[in-house]
């Protein structure tokens, strides 16, 4: 993917985010942020600081539209500074594994890799929004919802908009 395109990525993400799914109010436990998918399948040869940096102004940019005080880009920034870690736990390859994986068509890695990122990222996003470990069953039911639920739509999306654009390439 040219860095051109994942800009338009980024950017329809953001949009996707900030005017659909944060105005569909489905229920309490559940939040369908997908916008972390930016962070997750940014390209091999973007550096990790930059990643870190589109991290924090991307959940500057979703905290201020819905005025969550920093829970975003706490959870994003975080996420973002994992990524080369979870890359290392889940990659078969280690060089160009998103690379690897738009132009490849064994998905299975690439499917873990986005479960356990937005696991993670819902994790962190969820605990410092209840800020307390009370009632964390309920916690933990909003966590779980809101990854499946998210997983779900980051993997359409992927499939019909990123994979369908690096396949031209």
């Amino acid at each position: 993917m040219s860095k051109v395109v994942y800009i338009i990525h980024i950017l329809a993400l953001l949009i996707v985010q900030l005017i659909l799914l944060d105005n569909i109010q489905i229920s309490s436990y559940l939040y369908l942020n997908i916008y972390v998918l930016a962070i997750i399948l940014a390209p091999d040869d973007v550096n990790d600081t930059i990643v870190m940096l589109l991290g924090f102004a991307m959940g500057a940019i979703v905290d201020w539209a819905n005025d969550t005080m920093g829970i975003h880009i706490a959870a994003t920034t975080l996420l973002a500074y994992l990524r080369p870690a979870i890359l290392g736990i889940v990659s078969i390859r280690q060089n160009n594994p998103i690379r690897t994986a738009l132009r490849s068509n064994n998905n299975s890695w690439l499917i873990k890799y986005v479960a356990l990122s937005s696991a993670i990222y819902f994790f962190i996003l969820i605990m410092l929004e209840a800020f307390s470990f009370r009632g964390f069953g309920l916690t933990l039911l909003r966590i779980i919802c809101s990854a499946v639920a998210s997983f779900i739509i980051m993997i359409l999306y992927y499939f019909t908009a990123i994979r369908s654009s690096s396949k031209h390439e």
